[in-house]
Formats: C-alpha cells, sequence, structure tokens
C-alpha cells in the first residue's frame, strides 16, 4: 500500500502546508501594523506630553518670574521634545519657543503669545504626523486582512483539490470494492469491479478480485461455451 499511503501523505501535507503559510502569512501581515502603532507613541505622543507641559509651566508664571523648579521643569520638557523630534518643521518652531519662553519665564508677559503660538503648532504638527501614521496603519490592516481572505481561499481550493482527488482516487476504488463483494454475498454474480483512476496496489487488488470471481461465477458465455465443449467431448466420445 506504498502508493496509497503516498497519496495521503501528499494530501495531508499539502493542506497541513497550507494552514502553516496561512498562520504565518496573518502574522507576519498584523505584525507590521504593531511598528505604526508605536511609532505615534515614540514620535508624536511623547512631543505633545511635552508641550503640555511646557504649557503648565507658562501658566503658573502668570504672577511674575519662574522659580528654579519650574525652569528646570520647562527646560526638561524642551529638551525631550528636541530629543524626539521627528518632522522637519518641528526644528524651527523649537528654536522659536527657546528663544521666546526665555523671556516669559523671566517675567516679560509680552512674550506671552509669540510663545504659546510656537507651543500650539508643535502640537498641531504632531497631530498630522498621527493622522498620517493612523492612515498608514489602518491602511496595512486592511491589506493585512485582504491577504489572509486570499490566503483562506487559497488553502480552501488547494484542500477541495485534495479531497476530491482522495475521494476519487482512494474512496471511490474501495466503494466499487466493497460494493462489489456485497453484491456477490447477496447472490450477485455478475457484477465485477470497474477499473479506476486509483493507485497501483487498488487497482491491482480490483483485478485481483474480479478474477476470483470470474474463476468462481464464470460469465453465461463461459458457460454456453463450456457447455458446448462438454457436449462435443461427448458426441466425439460416442463415435
Amino acid at each position: 500500500m506504498i502508493a496509497v499511503r503516498r497519496e495521503l501523505q501528499l494530501g495531508l501535507g499539502a493542506l497541513m502546508l497550507f494552514e502553516v503559510v496561512l498562520c504565518f502569512g496573518a502574522i507576519a501581515l498584523f505584525s507590521r501594523m504593531a511598528p505604526a502603532i508605536e511609532r505615534i507613541l515614540q514620535e508624536n505622543v511623547y512631543s505633545i506630553e511635552a508641550a503640555e507641559e511646557m504649557l503648565v509651566v507658562l501658566a503658573l508664571t502668570a504672577d511674575g518670574p519662574a522659580g528654579d523648579d519650574l525652569r528646570r521643569r520647562f527646560q526638561d520638557a524642551l529638551q525631550a521634545a528636541r530629543d524626539n523630534t521627528t518632522e522637519d518643521e518641528e526644528v524651527p518652531v523649537l528654536n522659536q519657543i527657546e528663544r521666546n519662553a526665555s523671556r516669559v519665564l523671566n517675567g516679560d508677559r509680552t512674550a506671552l503669545a509669540a510663545t504659546v503660538e510656537p507651543l500650539r503648532r508643535l502640537v498641531q504638527i504632531n497631530r498630522d504626523a498621527m493622522r498620517r501614521t493612523h492612515q498608514e496603519a489602518r491602511r496595512l490592516g486592511i491589506a493585512g486582512a485582504w491577504a489572509v481572505v486570499i490566503l483562506a481561499v487559497a488553502a480552501f481550493a488547494v484542500s477541495f483539490v485534495v479531497t476530491q482527488r482522495v475521494r476519487s482516487r482512494i474512496l471511490a476504488p474501495l466503494d466499487e470494492l466493497h460494493a462489489v463483494l456485497r453484491s456477490t454475498r447477496e447472490g450477485d454474480s455478475f457484477r465485477r469491479c470497474q477499473l479506476r483512476d486509483a493507485p497501483d496496489e487498488l487497482r491491482e487488488a480490483m483485478r485481483s478480485i474480479n478474477d476470483l470471481l470470474d474463476s468462481r461465477f464464470p460469465t453465461a458465455e463461459e458457460r454456453d461455451t463450456g457447455d458446448a465443449e462438454g457436449m462435443n467431448a461427448g458426441v466425439h466420445q460416442e463415435k
């Protein structure tokens, strides 16, 4: 039964291979979304948080020059924004914030608007970048979903082909063998196995069963031929 075993192993192996490809393909496609989402956090959210911290410090210095603690908080937030610079438009905005903020922190309230407006611009730049990254992540998600659908359809097609092949090459010949033996047991001495597109072992088994049935249950033509030969032999003996 080497050929039968090989047919089954090839069919099952093809199905398992496509399942593995489907699983790893889905993992690879959806894992591409993770860097886009992580980039939103690393490149944009942290910059927005730094801008918010600087706005808080400016609000706390409304009554006069900022103390050392507030100056330190502002400088730390400004440095965090510089360290997290990802857009070209952020560099001149940050330079403008640093120039004007030093005056505000020293008590010059006339420079407040010139400091707050660049901070608002910094937040807007990062929000626009977040929208673009979100669109990219969304596009990757849709493409990944369709790719998984295509892989699933391909896996279904392969499983259908493999199932049909196993049914026609193995199951159908086995059903034919079973049907012939059952008919013989029920008294039908004329039915024989129809040789099918099957592995060599099954075709050989069907041929052997046909030979056994032919030797045990000769056909009407063979019986007539045998009777005629017997009569001819008897005539010759009488002569």
